[in-house]
């Protein structure tokens, strides 16, 4: 239906908005008729608009920056916003942050959010890995990184909301962990650990974890969830 649905955020991490723009272009320059060209320039209308909204944030971490110059939360936002998600993510910081804006911003141009985010400890773990080799981030870092992604989704939620209707406490916001690889191992890695351990220290209810497992599970993975 129009909310049960996941955006493929891989192309968007592998060449940023820009070749996702670029790959729009490029089938509408080979569209056959009307009603392909008409979607095609919709889609490419879209994806500017998308970028004028993050520049935005960047914006106003500048105009926030004239009057708190040490804060470096407002400088590390004025930097990224500047530049992703239109250029991929360089960062396991840019990527969590792409994660988070195309969900807000596809749900406010749309009027209705995608139900997920994904395989979270699959799609991300490429950059944790990076950062974590070059010294850029530590674990602790990421840590803390993954548990403000989540309470800024759960922030939404109002945990004292009495139950009315049977939805009244359903955000439809979720992300996948574990499952198996494409050669079919478990997959349990220091992602899949970190979200569990801050979805239970923060008490997050949304987004809801949706939790793979095998009998090729590590317990360790299995006594988590």
């Amino acid at each position: 239906d129009s909310q049960h649905f996941l955006v493929n955020y891989r192309p968007i991490f592998e060449k940023g908005l820009k070749g996702v723009y670029q790959d729009a272009k490029a089938a509408f320059d080979r569209a056959n008729n009307a009603e392909e060209r008409q979607f095609l320039s919709a889609a490419c209308e879209g994806l500017l608009c998308v970028k004028k909204i993050y520049e935005k944030f960047a914006d106003k971490a500048d105009e926030m920056l004239k009057t708190q110059p040490d804060n470096a939360n407002l400088k590390r936002i004025s930097v990224s916003a500047r530049r992703c998600p239109w250029e991929k993510p360089a960062s396991f910081y840019e990527a969590l942050n792409t994660y988070a804006l195309m969900r807000k911003v596809i749900g406010s141009l749309e009027g209705v959010g995608p139900n997920s985010f994904g395989r979270v400890d699959v799609d991300l773990l490429p950059f944790y890995e990076a950062d974590i080799q070059s010294g850029a981030m530590t674990k602790d870092e990421a840590f803390a990184l993954i548990a403000q992604f989540l309470i800024v989704f759960d922030c939404h939620h109002d945990h004292e909301l009495k139950m009315v209707g049977y939805a009244d406490h359903e955000l439809e916001n979720t992300y996948v962990l574990g499952g198996c690889d494409r050669d079919g191992k478990p997959v349990f890695n220091d992602l899949t650990k970190m979200f569990l351990a801050a979805s239970a220290e923060e008490k997050i209810i949304f987004p809801k974890i949706k939790c793979r497992f095998s009998a090729d599970s590590p317990k360790e993975y299995l006594d988590m969830m």
